[in-house]
């Protein structure tokens, strides 16, 4: 639509190279909350709470499902949660913590999950053979699926609420980038992934939980974290993408803060966690 190519066409700010960085021991599962705090989970199960950049840094034990978490999704009623056992969601308070109840999805495997607007979370699953994206709401019921056809080894999604559009990661057997259209589950297009840098490659992260490192933010920017190919270099980057798959930018990693286990990004920011903790990327004053 018009408003969302006018969005496009504005240009966007940079992120600049040199991070801010919150020393933990460790760190994975950054999260940005609808009230806009800051967190982020360490090696030794405890959680790291900022009110804001300025603020003093708290630190509290986690929940057991938060600390061990896959992906967690911040809504305007809580906190959903991806982790051990995939078989089943848990929502939690964002202030205290506090388990307020856990969703199954029956005959599912859970492999992701992303903000799907309206107080709802998007569930992507593979049941029955089949690929598909579940909304549910706030109350953990399940709501409308659109099923994404022709897909295998799916690793990763993110949604696009504006250009109504999925991204998917998948990797069957070279890594993929696919967009789908929300109404409908049609494929639009597909990038490789290699081809967006030198060799590219997505980071994966398996052990001791499977930790996606894709994700979007309000501007429909599109944001994966990899590595170079070793024959250039071997660097890692964030790399940022528009609706439309187009390259935006990259955001080199400091070699001590590898391997990245966790991003987020906001309008401002991005966000990513690795070895020595969070890295805040600010958006730089003046588009080139």
């Amino acid at each position: 639509n018009r408003g969302h190519e006018r969005e496009q066409l504005r240009p966007f700010p940079p992120f600049v190279q040199q991070a801010t960085l919150y020393n933990s021991p460790g760190a994975h599962t950054p999260v940005v909350t609808a009230a806009g705090e800051i967190f982020w989970c360490d090696d030794e199960s405890r959680v790291h709470w900022l009110e804001s950049h300025e603020a003093q840094e708290e630190t509290f034990l986690a929940p057991l499902a938060i600390g061990c978490a896959s992906r967690v999704v911040p809504t305007l009623s809580g906190l959903w949660v991806l982790g051990r056992p995939f078989e089943s969601l848990q929502k939690y308070d964002t202030r205290s913590f506090t388990r307020l109840l856990t969703a199954t999805l029956p005959d599912a495997r859970l492999v992701d999950i992303a903000d799907g607007g309206r107080d709802s979370i998007l569930v992507l699953v593979e049941r029955e053979a089949r690929v598909l994206a579940i909304r549910v709401d706030r109350t953990g019921r399940e709501m409308e699926a659109v099923e994404f056809v022709g897909l295998s080894h799916v690793k990763a999604f993110t949604f696009l609420r504006q250009a109504k559009r999925f991204v998917l990661l998948t990797a069957d057997p070279h890594s993929r980038l696919t967009w789908f259209s929300a109404e409908g589950g049609q494929v639009l297009f597909s990038v490789a992934v290699p081809a967006l840098h030198p060799c590219f490659a997505p980071i994966e992260i398996l052990n001791p939980i499977p930790r996606p490192i894709l994700g979007s933010d309000s501007h429909e920017r599109v944001f994966l974290a990899g590595q170079d190919g070793n024959q250039f270099g071997g660097g890692t980057f964030v790399l940022s993408l528009d609706a439309d798959g187009g390259v935006l930018g990259d955001v080199p990693v400091d070699p001590l803060d590898t391997p990245v286990t966790g991003l987020v990004a906001t309008r401002e920011r991005l966000y990513v966690t690795g070895r020595r903790g969070l890295l805040r990327f600010d958006s730089a004053a003046v588009v080139p």
